[in-house]
């Protein structure tokens, strides 16, 4: 399966960073996840035990209910201030869409130095998070960030879909 998005050359940076066929085996996840609707069971975790589904409005918010995106940025290294700066711009922006509830660890966890925190405790809260959330969505130069490399990593093991923006622009 070839990638289908203007991000060809960020998909084959990843599929020879995970590897073709998990590459694939993503890929293909993350085509069912967008093709899927909710069954009424489904539906009626949204709204809590006991409801029942079968008022038209009540699904029609249940399947435009904001999405949990858990942003991965880099963060460390000569860019620090820059990084930051990045991710929160970004947050910002799709917090203003409404379609979309950004969860940034380097805002959720700020109270850390990212400098000299231990990377194992530090990476064990971001699973935390990014566990809480419905998708990743990766920006900046992740293939020079431990970090987003393992988030992504751990992502793929929870079968979290994995989007890649290139441009800050091209996420909907």
């Amino acid at each position: 399966m070839q990638p289908k998005s203007n991000n060809a050359p960020v998909a084959a940076a990843m599929a020879a960073f995970i590897g073709t066929e998990k590459f694939q085996e993503i890929a293909a996840a993350n085509q069912a996840a967008a093709a899927h609707t909710p069954t009424p069971k489904e539906l009626a975790e949204v709204f809590g035990e006991g409801a029942a589904i079968t008022d038209e409005t009540r699904c029609e918010q249940a399947l435009t209910a904001p999405r949990k995106v858990y942003v991965a940025h880099p963060l460390r290294g000569a860019a620090l201030l820059d990084n930051i700066d990045s991710a929160t711009e970004i947050c910002r922006r799709y917090a203003e869409r409404r379609d979309i509830i950004p969860f940034s660890p380097i805002h959720a966890f700020g109270f850390v130095n990212p400098m000299t925190y231990d990377q194992t405790h530090g990476m064990a809260m971001c699973y935390a998070l990014l566990e809480a959330c419905d998708e990743l969505w990766v920006h900046g130069a992740w293939w020079d960030s431990e970090g987003c490399k393992l988030e992504m990593e751990h992502a793929g093991r929870k079968g979290l879909p994995i989007r890649f923006i290139r441009g800050e622009a091209d996420a909907s």
